[in-house]
């Protein structure tokens, strides 16, 4: 992501109680989906003090947050994070796979996100949170 300024949820901080949501979904990160044994989705924040991304499943998936792991490493113009999701067996060369990936975006003095973009398309939201439908996903195909 390129993004000179980073603004990272903390566990420790206190939840702004916004819209229903998830404090953590108010935060730069991402949001991972895929469709392998049900609909899976988890959220991916880095933590600011360490390499280490704090990942949650999200609720109304058949995500399980022990399953998923990250790290990330600044950059020179933002942030790089790798969110590794263990699905439980091999995936096949050829085999096509529905997933998904927003982008949340935060920025200094908001108490919410400022936004969100979907690898799925439909541009900029603000709105959707960390619902995302397995009707929105893209086939992604291992090579």
């Amino acid at each position: 992501m390129r993004k000179p300024t980073l603004r990272f949820w903390s566990p420790s901080a206190p939840s702004p109680e916004l819209d229903n949501e998830e404090p953590d979904i108010h935060s730069d990160g991402l949001q991972c989906y895929v469709a392998i044994d049900g609909w899976q989705g988890y959220v991916a924040v880095p933590d600011a003090e360490s390499d280490a991304v704090h990942v949650r499943g999200v609720a109304g998936t058949n995500a399980d947050a022990t399953r998923a792991t990250g790290s990330w490493h600044r950059t020179e113009d933002g942030y790089s994070i790798v969110v590794s999701v263990d699905v439980g067996r091999a995936i096949e060369t050829g085999e096509s796979v529905p997933v998904n990936l927003v982008v949340n975006e935060m920025y200094a003095g908001r108490a919410r996100r400022a936004g969100q973009v979907a690898l799925s398309g439909g541009g900029w939201a603000y709105l959707r949170g960390d619902r995302e439908s397995p009707g929105s996903a893209v086939l992604g195909e291992v090579s």
